[in-house]
């Protein structure tokens, strides 16, 4: 995870005013966005401290996940193969904990629904997926204003791919 325990350190001077803002974040939230945006900038081992600082203020076992994983895309930026897949399986870990869970039932109830208990929650379904192509001949008459939006539009290819829950076999 590039670095071992990060603790509570500074975010370092090259960051220059976004240092002075990270030093009392108000939640996990503002880390994971502060690491978000270091990572747009090309700053992955800045952006890995960010997401581990967030993880330091415990967040719920699903966030842990999702921060896990994007200290592994940090981690792929730098490249840390050995980091990444660490980060991936501690995503995996807390993805795990986090369905234990919600199968365990933490609401404070405790009533014999044996019923209920043999329903699995369903995982997550697969977001769907838009992919626009076009040659790049095609991009550079639009960019250059020789071509209408109509024409390019008509000339592009489009695929969507909306994935259910269920498969249709």
């Amino acid at each position: 995870m590039g670095g071992g325990g990060m603790g509570g350190g500074g975010m370092g001077a090259s960051m220059g005013g976004v240092a002075a803002a990270a030093q009392n974040p108000a939640s996990v939230r503002d880390f994971e966005l502060l690491g978000d945006m270091l990572l747009k900038q090309g700053k992955p081992q800045e952006a890995i401290k960010a997401f581990q600082r967030a993880l330091n203020l415990n967040p719920s076992a699903k966030h842990s996940a999702t921060l896990y994983r994007k200290i592994a895309q940090g981690d792929l930026m730098v490249p840390d193969d050995a980091a990444a897949k660490k980060a991936l399986e501690m995503a995996e870990e807390s993805l795990k904990q986090a369905g234990d869970m919600t199968k365990t039932g933490t609401s404070g109830g405790g009533g014999g629904n044996a019923g209920g208990a043999g329903k699995a929650i369903s995982p997550p379904s697969l977001p769907s997926k838009l992919i626009i192509s076009a040659p790049k001949r095609l991009l550079d008459q639009v960019g250059a204003g020789k071509i209408p939006y109509a024409d390019f539009r008509r000339q592009a290819t489009i695929d969507y791919f909306g994935f259910s829950d269920k498969s249709t076999n």
